[in-house]
């Protein structure tokens, strides 16, 4: 999703998101056998399912387009403090 970000900020933010997705991946990680000891092997993949599934929503309605838009247009957008979520 590098490309939603500003110019200014990419790298920083760039490396604060692949630092947020190891430490997610680790806890997750070490949080799995626990669960599952505790109740199914069903429930934490109904968990996952759910996550998944609100992500889907959000991404639907809250990110934009930027399919076919140059960087100029992406960061014209953002600058604008246009945040409609409908499409």
């Amino acid at each position: 999703m590098s490309e939603i970000l500003p110019l200014k900020a990419r790298g920083v933010a760039s490396g604060l998101c692949v630092v947020v997705s190891w430490m997610t991946g680790f806890v997750l990680t070490e949080a799995f056998l626990p669960v599952v000891s505790a109740f199914q092997l069903e429930t934490p993949f109904f968990f996952f399912t759910f996550i998944c599934i609100c992500c889907l929503i959000f991404t639907y309605f809250a990110v934009p387009e930027t399919k076919g838009r140059t960087l100029e247009q992406i960061e014209c957008y953002f600058q604008s403090g246009r945040r409609s979520f409908m499409r």
